[in-house]
């Protein structure tokens, strides 16, 4: 008896201890504002090692990936998987991406992009505060993949972009859970961490690249490189974005038989990517098409006689401004 009396004394000590500790989480989360909660996951998505599965909900079609994510030698390295349907990867160094699809993918059609749900804007410039263009508010809290969360809102100032709501790690501020909400407050992309491990050694295997021959690969290089020098492909802007939205990246192709422009538009936490492809004989086709939260819109334009392009922007916002920024796409003379 005596020996089950101080167990249970040390049982009765360690879920004080708990309690302590979960209460002073929690109140350190309550005295953070959201713009210093988004700086802490922005610092969080690009500092942290973590590696972790987590669902996707977009356009009513559910899938699962897996993420690993460090910081070597000073660059940071993430590999994210689809876990389901058609072989797809993203492998990123740096600031370079290598897209990996499996031929025949359907994504193909879209003119090789390859939209990659929330991760994906991880890749544009990073922000230290709320975003001008959105008001946010703390919504209490949570509990997602079996980690506490704090819970944020953010409302857009206007229709021409989706509202937000954030479930924040409150150990890490790794976002454990986000949906994209329309104006209705329908959500129409769901993430959601279902595993996640922060820390620990990362094996350079776990970020290479795939391997296959049955693989199609898309390299994405941005600013910094010597492609930065190009031809008619340079100067390439939409001349009307939302308010708040600012270019985050720009790239370009070299090959000389199909040479283009890659555009990244940010507000802080909506992206725009802008696509520009010269067309030869080919007529090209305009078609605008939305699946959940992600839209595609793919306009023609000709600059001078002969010199035809292909416009195509993708991104998660409402379909008409996807459709106005691709009106406004020009290039401007040297």
């Amino acid at each position: 008896m005596p020996a089950l009396a101080a167990q249970l004394r040390r049982a009765a000590y360690l879920l004080q201890c708990l309690a302590v500790t979960a209460a002073a989480a929690s109140a350190t989360g309550a005295t953070l504002s959201p713009g210093q909660w988004l700086a802490r996951m922005d610092r969080a998505l690009g500092d942290l090692t973590y590696r972790g599965d987590f669902a996707y909900l977009e356009g009513g079609e559910l899938a699962s990936l897996r993420i690993v994510h460090a910081v070597i030698d000073g660059v940071q390295h993430e590999r994210l998987v689809h876990l389901d349907g058609p072989r797809r990867e993203i492998v990123r160094e740096g600031e370079t991406v290598l897209c990996a699809m499996h031929r025949g993918d359907p994504l193909l059609e879209l003119g090789r992009r390859f939209p990659a749900g929330p991760f994906t804007r991880a890749f544009a410039h990073g922000f230290a505060d709320v975003p001008a263009t959105y008001r946010a508010r703390m919504a209490g809290e949570g509990r997602v993949a079996g980690r506490p969360a704090v819970r944020l809102v953010l409302d857009p100032d206007d229709d021409s972009r989706y509202g937000y709501r954030l479930w924040l790690d409150q150990a890490t501020a790794l976002p454990l859970r986000s949906e994209l909400v329309a104006p209705t407050g329908e959500a129409l992309e769901v993430f959601q961490f279902v595993r996640l491990e922060v820390g620990g050694p990362v094996e350079r295997a776990e970020l290479a690249p795939p391997e296959g021959d049955e693989l199609v690969f898309h390299r994405l290089a941005f600013a910094g490189e010597d492609e930065a020098q190009l031809d008619e492909a340079e100067g390439w802007e939409a001349g009307w974005v939302p308010g708040g939205f600012r270019i985050a990246a720009r790239g370009a192709r070299r090959n000389p038989e199909t040479p283009g422009s890659t555009l990244l538009y940010s507000d802080g936490l909506a992206t725009l990517s802008v696509f520009v492809e010269a067309l030869e004989e080919a007529p090209g086709y305009e078609h605008s098409m939305q699946a959940g939260a992600t839209v595609a819109v793919v306009r023609r334009l000709e600059t001078r006689p002969g010199h035809r392009w292909q416009v195509t922007v993708v991104g998660e916002v409402p379909l008409a401004t996807a459709e106005r920024v691709a009106g406004s796409v020009r290039h401007r003379a040297p």
